[in-house]
């Protein structure tokens, strides 16, 4: 029998060892405001209240060999999530499916965590007894929730151009700043 591993309070060194999977999966429907507690930066990202759907994860554990040093612990998320938010092309609700897939290799402490991060392609963090995987979780959805949500198609149609009834689209003389001086300099000159 497997032992059952907490995800807000994790012990990433074991999960590692016995290379550990995780799934998990909170939804409105069956969890109801529970997922707005246990994910409460990503629902403050709603248009709605209570409108996030639902948050899944995977995580999968794994201890690799490090040159001159103890095998290092690493894990990869798999994270998705369905939020309402507001369409900046046609301005009404759309559900957003936000998802994440990233490798964490984890290290001792914050100094070797600063300074491995800058030149590593995977994402490094710091090693602690009791790691709250579920944090991480919402730190990569938030990271991926999108600058300009938008539906893939629009359920109303959408204006692209504004129409003004005392707006004439004449072309317009424009003014050269140095004209005149230039005027002002051949006359002189001449």
């Amino acid at each position: 029998m497997s032992p059952k591993f907490n995800p807000a309070q994790l012990n990433l060194q074991a999960f590692a060892a016995m290379s550990g999977h995780l799934d998990g999966r909170c939804d409105r429907a069956t969890d109801g405001a529970e997922i707005d507690k246990t994910f409460a930066r990503l629902a403050a990202e709603s248009c709605v209240p209570h409108g996030l759907a639902h948050v899944t994860w995977h995580a999968q554990a794994e201890l690799r060999d490090a040159v001159g040093a103890e095998p290092q612990v690493w894990v990869h998320l798999d994270v998705s999530a369905a939020l309402p938010m507001i369409c900046q092309r046609c301005m009404t609700p759309a559900l957003v499916d936000v998802s994440s897939q990233h490798w964490f290799r984890f290290v001792a402490d914050e100094a070797t965590a600063e300074v491995e991060d800058d030149t590593s392609d995977e994402d490094v963090l710091v090693l602690t007894p009791r790691y709250d995987l579920l944090a991480l979780v919402e730190d990569e959805l938030l990271m991926s929730v999108p600058l300009v949500p938008m539906h893939e198609n629009c359920p109303v149609p959408v204006l692209t151009q504004v129409a003004d009834k005392d707006f004439v689209d004449e072309p317009v003389e424009r003014v050269h700043p140095f004209a005149d001086l230039k005027l002002k300099m051949q006359s002189s000159e001449g």
